[in-house]
């Protein structure tokens, strides 16, 4: 069965070789360049280019003086140009985070990879397949739109 591959984006490369540890034997993670005072546009730019299913991103990224944006901002900006993609903010600080984040069902509790491992990737991976599914649908639609428009055009050249 092929890995889905996530992005984990944490301003503490400790943290992101935690997780990639915890979470190898269920999926690919992989971690994103982070220097002092990296604009956002240049982190969404690597998101965008890394070809991943999900994106988790820490919430609080602020508080080291390492980036001068949270996690909240991130997936609003990735929201921007992949509109639907599967976002979790990833945290220990879910009541920090619930007022700043847009979707609050994507928060996530950085405790529940631990206490409950099985439950954690199963809602990941559901995330993931639930969009699978949206965009499979979408590219059928698009594909029928464009096989009308087709038809009526061939019609019109046969008259």
């Amino acid at each position: 069965m092929m890995k889905y591959k996530i992005g984990y984006i944490d301003e503490d490369t400790l943290e992101v070789a935690k997780y990639e540890k915890d979470l190898r034997a269920y999926f690919d993670v992989i971690g994103y360049y982070i220097k002092k005072g990296l604009p956002l546009a240049d982190l969404i730019n690597q998101v965008y280019q890394s070809d991943i299913d999900l994106l988790m991103v820490d919430y609080l990224m602020v508080d080291k003086g390492i980036l001068t944006y949270n996690g909240d901002e991130v997936a609003r900006a990735f929201e921007e140009i992949k509109p639907r993609f599967p976002i979790v903010i990833f945290t220990h600080e879910q009541n920090q985070a619930f007022p700043h984040v847009d979707n609050p069902f994507n928060i996530c509790d950085k405790a529940e990879v631990k206490d409950d491992t099985k439950k954690f990737v199963t809602k990941l991976t559901k995330l993931i397949e639930h969009y699978k599914i949206f965009v499979s649908k979408r590219k059928d639609l698009i594909n029928k739109l464009l096989n009308k428009q087709s038809l009526r055009s061939s019609a019109y050249c046969t008259q």
